[in-house]
């Protein structure tokens, strides 16, 4: 809330998809990456998270009038749940079909690249 706060919507979404992808970079060096290294990358993951699901959220309730505000936030929900359970079936897949190392490094390198079309598609819009 701060960062959207002091520096806007926009800022906060492309700095959440840099830690993300930041954080699956990081995880490249797969089963060889020490555990605090592994750590920092997952924490970082996870700080790019946190910041974009909420600047989502409100931007979504932010947009619509109080009456539709019901259907907003059920349909980002399911969308939400439903790309969920997709990346799970995609990632695992991978990891599956490439084998622990091979998989998790094609898993990082998917993760980073969606993270770079967040923040393009962030800079870009509006």
């Amino acid at each position: 809330g701060r960062v959207v706060q002091r520096f806007g919507e926009r800022l906060a979404l492309v700095s959440g998809a840099c830690l993300i992808g930041v954080g699956a970079a990081g995880l490249l060096g797969g089963l060889s990456l020490p555990v605090w290294g592994a750590i920092v990358a997952m924490t970082l993951t996870g700080a790019g998270i946190g910041m974009i699901v909420p600047v989502i959220t409100s931007a979504l309730m932010g947009s619509v009038e109080p009456s539709r505000s019901g259907i907003a936030s059920g349909t980002l929900t399911a969308l939400r749940q439903t790309g969920s359970v997709l990346g799970v079936a995609l990632f695992g897949s991978l990891l599956g079909g490439f084998g622990l190392t091979g998989g998790l490094r094609v898993d990082c390198l998917v993760a980073c690249g969606l993270a770079a079309g967040v923040a393009g598609l962030s800079l870009a819009l509006r």
